[in-house]
């Protein structure tokens, strides 16, 4: 099979995640892949065989239009995958203008009610025209989570029954080689237990909470907090450790290439964000065997924890649950390393990838 990817990505957000490890397994099945590039953008993929890179000769993503319509005149995939708005609004018009036949899959990985409460006025018209006028024409429409699902259908004319849950690529063949490397951290030899977190510094990801629960934690038990992670609120969450006099219970470690060793040595992960399009990171976490205590937010926890089954839920912002959960789960988890393992197999990579070939066949 001969696919088209088109993405536009910052090269280094979750779409580039995915695209990192869904292209080289689709490689190495033997399709021939085309990745339509915009310049300055990611995805930043190595060569590799059956992968071809195509500059399509635009720095911004809407004036591709004329660059995607001419690549499916001539080159005629049997498929073509978008993700992100932009890229799926540009994929759909050109199919239009290029009067191809070729069946375009375009994906919505977010909760996109919550996305356009920080857009403009006109930016949400562009989605709305996207999601009632262009996204009804497309071959599947896919998402991560049945909540990003339910929530997309809500504010358009697309029906739950037209959308398809398709399970990331999440959990790579080498996550515990990745995971076993050496890692240079005093709190992680230690005996005290060790509270992790992974995740953009933002209010949506609501690190705040997880600091008052760990300044109500260290009232009943000793514990530290190792917070990955970079963005515009680390001033403010540095501020808001000294207020709580928790300084030196919490260390800041930054953006980390590798967050599984943190993860993989760590007592416990958390999760605390306010929506999400998908907890890629609670995968992860549960894929390494740790326990996790998530907040029950819209975009994915529920699933990935099958309602509470492999970790604790709780409502969010809450930090006096969050930090009576972590208690509990660092005393007696509710699952098992195995099942944990277990149920998070969809999101491993070839599972995944076989998902994402049903739905373009």
């Amino acid at each position: 099979m001969k696919i088209a990817l088109f993405f536009s990505t910052s090269g280094h957000s979750g779409v580039d995640q995915t695209a990192k490890l869904l292209i080289p397994e689709f490689c190495k099945m033997g399709h021939q892949v085309d990745l339509l590039k915009v310049q300055k953008h990611g995805p930043h993929i190595s060569p590799m065989e059956n992968l071809n890179i195509i500059d399509l000769g635009t720095s911004h993503t809407m004036s591709a239009i004329g660059p995607v319509k001419n690549y499916l005149k001539q080159e005629k995939p049997d498929v073509l995958l978008a993700d992100k708005d932009r890229c799926n609004r540009v994929a759909l018009l050109a199919k239009r203008l290029s009067k191809s036949e070729t069946p375009i899959v375009v994906s919505s990985g977010t909760i996109m009610s919550e996305n356009l409460k920080n857009r403009s006025w006109l930016e949400g018209v562009f989605h709305r025209f996207s999601f009632n006028y262009l996204y009804p024409k497309a071959h599947a429409v896919i998402t991560p989570s049945q909540d990003a699902a339910t929530d997309l259908s809500a504010i358009s004319q697309l029906t739950e029954a037209q959308i398809t849950v398709v399970p990331l690529p999440i959990i790579a063949d080498d996550l515990l080689i990745q995971a076993k490397e050496a890692v240079n951290h005093p709190w992680l030899e230690d005996d005290i237990p060790v509270i992790i977190s992974v995740g953009e510094l933002t209010d949506r990801k609501d690190q705040a909470t997880q600091l008052r629960a760990l300044a109500i934690i260290l009232k009943q038990q000793a514990c530290k907090l190792l917070v990955l992670g970079k963005g515009k609120n680390e001033a403010t969450l540095k501020q808001l450790a000294k207020a709580l006099d928790i300084e030196n219970h919490i260390d800041f470690l930054g953006f980390q290439d590798n967050p599984f060793k943190y993860i993989y040595r760590a007592n416990i992960f958390i999760h605390t964000a306010k929506f999400e399009g998908f907890g890629m990171a609670l995968v992860e976490a549960l894929a390494l065997g740790k326990p996790v205590v998530a907040a029950n937010c819209m975009g994915g926890p529920a699933e990935i924890l099958q309602h509470g089954k492999l970790g604790e839920l709780v409502d969010v912002g809450d930090s006096q649950a969050l930090a009576d959960a972590i208690l509990r789960t660092l005393h007696s988890p509710n699952s098992t390393v195995a099942e944990r393992i277990a149920g998070v197999a969809p999101y491993t990579v070839k599972m995944s990838t076989q998902s994402y070939l049903q739905v373009m066949q």
